[in-house]
């Protein structure tokens, strides 16, 4: 399997860009699988600056987004919520970057979305939610749950893994990031409620999958797109589908012997 955007591009070339190669895709998508795809994202990121209660409210209303506190020194995270429509959402994302960084500057601080700012403090990511509802257009699926084989869309992600990487982690300094200290996925695998996964299945409504992967400053058009190819590639062609086991327990423990993210990539 070939994950290469230039071909998508050279396709698309009379229309437009990346986002209008998502466009395109979730049309195929959609009549192939009969499956509309919901994304959702968080972001993480460091401000370095006079962080205050004053400071951290300006921003908000600057931004129109409530800046929720993580694990690491000064670390916040911005929720968006859920959308359908793919390649605003892949805008809508850089344009809260940039956002961010902008409201920021202005008060004087810095926004750093790099995925390893800090050695010896946690990583910045951007978390991808993914679940499906069933296209009611398609009267032969009407009333099932798009999300009934969420655990083989779990399979197939860290199935392409490998040959998808790069759009999740474009940059060599984003391997900083896979320290089994901080919370970040280092091992291929899928499982229930756990953050050491690679591809976490929330206990949470609605039932959906979470990619703990994608850099926080990875482009997110790249990201959307080696998601959904994958599910894509898989459906159609299951019989290349790894018989990947759920784990359980932390994910980096030897006693698994799960493939290390960027194993192949490094050798």
């Amino acid at each position: 399997m070939t994950f290469s955007l230039d071909i998508y591009y050279d396709k698309l070339s009379d229309l437009g860009g990346e986002y209008n190669l998502l466009n395109h895709q979730l049309v195929q998508f959609k009549s192939k699988t009969k499956l509309i795809p919901c994304i959702g994202a968080e972001i993480e990121f460091y401000l370095d600056g006079q962080i205050d209660l004053k400071m951290l409210k300006t921003m908000e209303k600057a931004t129109g987004y409530v800046l929720k506190k993580e694990k690491g020194k000064n670390q916040y995270e911005i929720e968006l919520p859920p959308s359908n429509d793919l390649a605003s959402y892949a805008r809508q994302i850089v344009q809260v970057r940039e956002g961010v960084i902008h409201a920021a500057n202005k008060l004087g601080a810095r926004a750093d979305f790099s995925s390893k700012p800090y050695e010896d403090d946690y990583g910045n990511s951007m978390h991808i939610h993914l679940n499906f509802q069933r296209n009611e257009d398609s009267a032969e699926n009407k009333g099932e749950d798009g999300n009934k084989d969420i655990e083989k869309y779990a399979r197939i992600l860290c199935h392409y893994l490998p040959e998808t990487i790069e759009y999740y982690l474009p940059k060599p300094e984003d391997y900083r990031r896979l320290d089994s200290k901080f919370m970040a996925p280092t091992h291929i695998s899928y499982g229930g409620n756990n953050r050491t996964l690679l591809i976490r299945i929330p206990d949470s409504k609605p039932k959906r999958l979470e990619h703990r992967l994608p850099a926080a400053n990875a482009n997110p058009a790249h990201v959307i797109y080696a998601m959904l190819q994958s599910i894509d590639r898989g459906l159609q062609h299951p019989g290349e589908i790894s018989s990947l086991k759920k784990t359980f327990g932390n994910a980096f423990d030897p006693q698994y012997g799960l493939e290390r993210i960027g194993a192949r990539k490094l050798c």
